[in-house]
């Protein structure tokens, strides 16, 4: 793929991120994690996904793997899956042992991080796959495709030479109470 074309791939995995991370919400709040949207995420990282009895698991590369579990606290496990099972979703056989009522009621000693955390390590995972270096050539593309757009009056290609200019940069949306209806705003 071409710089532009893994650009434009980064500033979907940002925005795919930040809107998992916005649909998670705090705990009081009732709201329940977008597993679509974060299904897409995990998707494009390249994640083993399985099912452990009713969980959907997701395993993080390098050996051993890192469990990553699809649920709206979207913990990230160092431990096997099989672990994971037992604490998350425990059958009547297990809790009757001591270890394992201690495990299950406390995994702080297996949980590497959760919610925002572990959203940003598999969007970071899914940027580490792609190429983002590039050459003067490759911003005179974009500039040059931008301009072209603006001679033919074509708002979509106006827009995204702007997107892909404003993260080279560094500039990002503005707060909500800056925002103005039908216009694009960076900073």
């Amino acid at each position: 793929m071409s710089f532009r074309e893994n650009l434009l791939k980064k500033i979907e995995i940002d925005r795919l991120a930040s809107r998992v991370t916005v649909s998670m919400g705090p705990p009081a709040s009732g709201r329940r994690i977008d597993r679509d949207l974060a299904r897409s995420l995990l998707d494009m990282a390249g994640y083993e996904m399985i099912h452990k009895r009713d969980l959907e698991l997701y395993l993080i590369p390098p050996e051993p793997p890192m469990v990553l579990v699809l649920d709206n606290d979207f913990p990230i496990y160092t431990t096997t899956p099989d672990d994971v099972a037992m604490r998350k979703s425990p059958i009547v056989k297990e809790m009757v042992k001591i270890r394992n009522i201690i495990k299950i009621l406390s995994d702080s000693d297996v949980v590497v991080s959760k919610k925002e955390t572990s959203v940003e390590k598999v969007r970071s995972d899914c940027v580490a796959t792609l190429n983002l270096t590039y050459s003067p050539a490759d911003i005179e593309d974009i500039e040059k495709q931008g301009v072209a757009a603006l001679e033919n009056n074509y708002n979509d290609g106006i827009t995204e030479a702007l997107e892909l200019f404003a993260e080279l940069l560094g500039y990002t949306l503005p707060p909500k109470a800056i925002k103005m209806p039908h216009h694009t705003i960076f900073g």
